[in-house]
This record gives C-alpha cells, structure tokens and sequence, in this order.
C-alpha cells in the first residue's frame, strides 16, 4: 500500500518552475501519518508516536529527493532552487497537512540534516533503501517511539509508505526552466 502516487502527479509539459516542481513533489512525498495508519501495521497509533514517525518518514523522503537530485540533475543551482521551493511548502504542510506541531518545523531543519548525513554514509558505503530504513528504525528503538518487538512491524511500513522509486522517477521526469 503505497500511498504516495508521484505517477499520479501530473505536470504540464515542460519546462517547469522551481514551483511547479516543488508542488508536485510534495505532493509526490505524502508524509501524513494518522495513528489509525499505524494500528493497521500493529504498531501503536498514539498521536504523539503518530507525529514522531512522520518526521521521520519526512526525514526519508528529503533524503531521498536529494538523492533523486544529485543523480538526476547536475546544475547545482537547479537543486538549490528546488530546495528553496520545497522549504516554505514543507513549512506550510507541517501543520495543516501532516499534523506536526508548529513549534518543532524551525528545528526541523538541523534534525533533517543531521539524518541526511547518516543516510548519505549509509549509502556511500553501499547500502541499499533497506539499510536506511533500518537505521531509521534504530533511531525510533533508541528513543523509545517503537518498541524492539515492533522493529519488522515498523519497516513494513517505511517500505509501503516512503516511495523511494517513484520519487527518483519523478525527478528524473521534471525539466525545470532555466532561472
């Protein structure tokens, strides 16, 4: 159950804005995760554990686009406008769209990074989506969000809720407009 659909996103043809781009791929990067998600996984659905895991799953998805970026788009200002795009929409879902508490969005930023750069060594060392998934699984353990037993549980959902594919797919598809 995959419930991001970037096929599903449609983008005039090209070329596209940073804007443009942005919005489809956010839309692409679902990170809404309501607790009666979770149960279906039989994880607990606290709300608390709910807003916890959807930072996490955003963490994933931006690690991933920025992954899908260097492989698919070489101008390095191409990416940064992209970024500076995608920052202000993440801001504005952070609440209305996925639920977060909107003290936490400010800080987000060095949280999200601090994960890119585990998830990037991860990769630079070969590892494969799964391997990020579980050092995504190891932070959750290690702060008590996800108890031990629930490790399977929990990357059963990472898998079926983080589209890593569809997210290169999607970028590998955007001709952004030069700026």
């Amino acid at each position: 159950m995959n419930r991001s659909d970037p096929s599903a996103v449609s983008l005039p043809p090209g070329p596209h804005s940073p804007a443009q781009a942005a919005d489809a791929l956010l839309h692409a990067i679902s990170c809404d995760v309501p607790p009666a998600l979770l149960e279906e996984y039989g994880l607990a659905g606290a709300p608390e554990q709910a807003q916890r895991i959807a930072r996490e799953v955003l963490s994933l998805n931006l690690f991933w686009l920025a992954q899908a970026f260097e492989a698919h788009m070489p101008a390095e200002t191409d990416q940064t406008r992209l970024w500076e795009a995608l920052k202000p929409r993440i801001a504005a879902a952070w609440t209305s769209q996925w639920r977060l508490p909107a003290a936490d969005v400010s800080a987000y930023w060095e949280e999200a990074e601090a994960r890119r750069a585990a998830y990037d060594r991860i990769v630079r060392e070969g590892g494969e989506p799964m391997s990020v998934f579980g050092e995504t699984a190891d932070i959750l353990e290690a702060d008590w969000v996800v108890r031990g037993e629930d490790r399977q549980k929990l990357l059963a959902f990472l898998l079926d809720t983080v589209p890593v594919d569809e997210i290169g797919d999607a970028v590998e598809g955007l001709d952004l407009a030069p700026g």
